[in-house]
């Protein structure tokens, strides 16, 4: 599927529908997705927002291909998420998705600048260009002064 086509100007970037999800099973499962339909066009700014387990975390582990639907098309810059494998899988989310997490996930014996080159890392981008862009987009953003410290030297 090439290049994903809506009804606005922009294309699209992020395509569900029919999403479902369970987890666990038994009179313990629950169902975290129910059939959810979304569409983002490329360029476009939108805020997921619900109560806790609502299923906003589970519904963007789908589209960056963290986790699998269980019924459903998830489809992300005309890739079909779950169809991916491997390092495809990897270098597609590499590519397409990106995370602020609310905990910082940050690898405790790596630097900071070292923590922010890692995707580029996945990406098969060189460990010294890698660490330097890094370095450079702390800069841009006003750690240049921390981009050799360790996680656990940073403060929130």
């Amino acid at each position: 599927m090439d290049g994903l086509e809506g009804s606005g100007s922009a294309p699209l970037a992020v395509r569900c529908r029919g999403v479902w999800k369970t987890y666990g099973s038994g009179e313990e499962s629950v169902h975290a997705l129910r059939g959810v339909d979304l569409e983002v066009r490329s360029g476009e700014l939108m805020m997921l927002v619900g109560p806790p387990g609502g299923g906003k975390t589970m519904l963007l582990s789908l589209l960056a291909g963290i986790l699998a639907q269980d019924r459903g098309e998830v489809v992300v810059h005309g890739a079909d998420v779950k169809a991916l494998k491997g390092r495809a899988k990897a270098l597609h989310r590499g590519r397409t998705t990106g995370f602020v997490f609310q905990q910082y996930n940050l690898l405790p014996a790596l630097t900071a600048a070292e923590n922010a080159a890692v995707p580029l890392l996945v990406l098969g981008e060189k460990r010294k260009l890698a660490v330097q862009r890094a370095e450079a987009m702390l800069e841009r953003v006003g750690l240049a002064d921390r981009a050799r410290s360790l996680p656990s030297q940073l403060s929130g």
